[in-house]
């Protein structure tokens, strides 16, 4: 392993009311070795977080969004850096960041069963992907472009 991913990081969260001004809140919402990058969704009655180490995507969950468990069953191996939406019928579309662009993953929450989709989203280099659905129907993403 690098030895950034045998390093403890703690995945912190504040809180605003304006979306301008935010506080800290006080207390960790998970620790582990080597995460970074979280993306929290809610769908149902929990919150997902997936998170990032190095080039895998790994998944914690809460019922309160203050204290996260890792679920040791999902880890996705084909990138990191992720993104996620909940689609219609429940199931969340985990985008990743790989070598060849921003891949998904299709995850139901409930029965925990993960299919990755074929092809690639949109072409590298890129990453960093955040997705929402859009006022007139589909979905917008916003991502980084790698520059040379």
């Amino acid at each position: 392993n690098p030895p950034e991913l045998n390093q403890r990081h703690i995945i912190c969260s504040a809180i605003s009311e304006d979306g301008l001004r935010f506080k800290s809140e006080d207390g960790a919402r998970l620790a582990d070795n080597g995460i970074t990058d979280p993306e929290v969704i809610k769908t149902g009655d929990q919150y997902l977080m997936f998170l990032s180490r190095g080039e895998e995507t790994l998944l914690a969950r809460s019922t309160d969004g203050l204290r996260f468990d890792r679920d040791r069953d999902f880890v996705l191996r084909a990138g990191g850096v992720p993104g996620a939406v909940v689609l219609a019928d429940g199931r969340v579309r985990v985008y990743q960041t790989s070598r060849e662009g921003i891949i998904s993953v299709l995850f139901d929450p409930k029965s925990g069963m993960f299919k990755a989709e074929e092809g690639v989203r949109i072409q590298g280099p890129c990453g960093d992907p955040a997705v929402c659905p859009s006022e007139n129907g589909g979905y917008v993403m916003v991502l980084k472009r790698f520059m040379k």
